[in-house]
């Protein structure tokens, strides 16, 4: 694969849980692991991972991210998620490496959608 094709940047986040001081509550911690350069696709109606059976219904809200495969990462879909262009997406599948030739790593992921809206005052 021609390393020009990879001309998008994205940000990958893990968010690790933590006790409070007091033993009680938990409290999530978002932490920037590293930006990559990738390519990215919206997933299209041809595409193999767009299916119900993944739980996609709407193509608008997942990309499939194709990165270099760095030997200090380890990609997960537990506690892993994927910020591009401002939006959070939630890794949708385990990343797995493509061909098995030790280069390459795709990534389903999955538009997290607002659950509601601030309210506009008029003026």
């Amino acid at each position: 694969m021609n390393s020009r094709r990879l001309t998008k940047r994205f940000e990958l986040w893990q968010t690790t849980n933590e006790r409070n001081v007091y033993g009680g509550g938990v409290a999530g911690t978002d932490t920037l692991i590293t930006s990559s350069w990738a390519e990215i696709k919206t997933a299209n109606a041809k595409s193999t991972f767009r299916s119900t059976d993944n739980g996609i219904t709407n193509a608008t809200n997942q990309i499939v991210i194709l990165t270099r495969k760095r030997e200090d990462l380890t990609y997960n879909n537990l506690n892993q998620y994927i910020k591009y262009r401002g939006d959070k997406y939630i890794v949708s599948n385990q990343p797995y490496e493509v061909n098995f030739d030790n280069m390459y790593i795709e990534i389903v992921a999955t538009k997290v959608e607002l659950k509601s809206v601030t309210t506009l005052t008029p003026i």
